[in-house]
C-alpha cells in the first residue's frame, strides 16, 4: 500500500490512515489493522472484518466510526469482551453488514445500542448473539427491533445461551413469523425444530 496508504486522510474526520493504524495494531496486528483501514476508504476486496482480541474503549469507538461509513463490509464477526455501546454508537449507521456474529459480547444494558442497527440496516441476513446475556429485558428490546424492519432479509438467527425461557422467547414469535426468508432460529431452551415447526418457518 506503500506511502499513499500511510498518508492518506479519510475527510469526513480528519483522522489519517497513520493514526488509525498506531491505535488498532497494538490490539489486533497489522494486518487485521490494515483490513479496518482499507475499509474505511471502501475498498471492494475488504468484506470481512473480524475482532477476537480486546481493544480500548477508544479504538472500540473507532472502529464503529469506520464500520458507520463503510459500504463495503459484509461481514463483522466480534468475538470479545467489551462494552457494546462503543462499537454500535457508529455501528449503527451501516447500511451493508450482512452478517454479524456477537458471540460472547455483553449486552446485557446495551440491547438498546445494537437496536438501531438490527432494526434499520437493510441488508442483514444472519444474526449470531449467542452468549451474549442480554436476558428478558434485551429479548423484549430484541423483538421490537425485528419487528419494526423496513424490509424483510433474515435468513439466521442464533441467541443461545442468553438466560431466554419459553415465556420470554413467545416475544419473538410475530417478529419471526414475518421473516419470511427465515431458515435458522435457534433460541437456548427451545427445541430448534420443534420452535421451527410451530412458527411455520420454511424447510431450507
Amino acid at each position: 500500500m506503500g506511502e499513499n496508504f500511510n498518508r492518506a486522510v479519510n475527510r469526513d474526520d480528519g483522522i489519517s490512515d497513520g493514526d488509525d493504524m498506531r491505535l488498532f495494531k497494538p490490539f489486533l496486528g497489522a494486518e487485521v489493522a490494515k483490513d479496518i483501514i482499507l475499509a474505511k476508504h471502501n475498498f471492494d476486496r475488504v468484506k470481512q472484518i473480524c475482532v477476537v482480541q480486546n481493544m480500548s474503549e477508544g479504538a472500540w469507538r473507532r472502529l464503529g466510526c469506520i464500520l458507520g461509513k463503510s459500504t463495503k463490509v459484509q461481514y463483522l464477526y466480534v468475538h470479545s469482551n467489551l462494552d457494546a455501546a462503543w462499537l454500535c454508537e457508529g455501528l449503527k449507521y451501516n447500511t451493508s453488514i450482512e452478517c454479524i456474529s456477537f458471540f460472547g459480547v455483553d449486552l446485557g444494558t446495551a440491547m438498546n445500542d445494537l437496536a438501531p442497527f438490527l432494526s434499520s440496516n437493510p441488508c442483514i441476513k444472519d444474526v449470531d448473539l449467542g452468549r451474549c446475556s442480554f436476558g428478558p429485558a434485551g429479548v423484549s428490546i430484541l423483538s421490537n427491533a425485528l419487528s419494526n424492519r423496513p424490509k424483510d432479509t433474515l435468513r439466521t438467527l442464533r441467541l443461545q445461551n442468553n438466560n431466554i425461557s419459553d415465556n420470554n422467547s413467545v416475544e419473538l414469535v410475530l417478529p419471526l413469523i414475518r421473516a419470511s426468508l427465515l431458515c435458522i432460529a435457534s433460541i437456548w431452551d427451545m427445541e430448534e425444530l420443534g420452535a421451527m415447526d410451530a412458527l411455520h418457518l420454511p424447510n431450507c
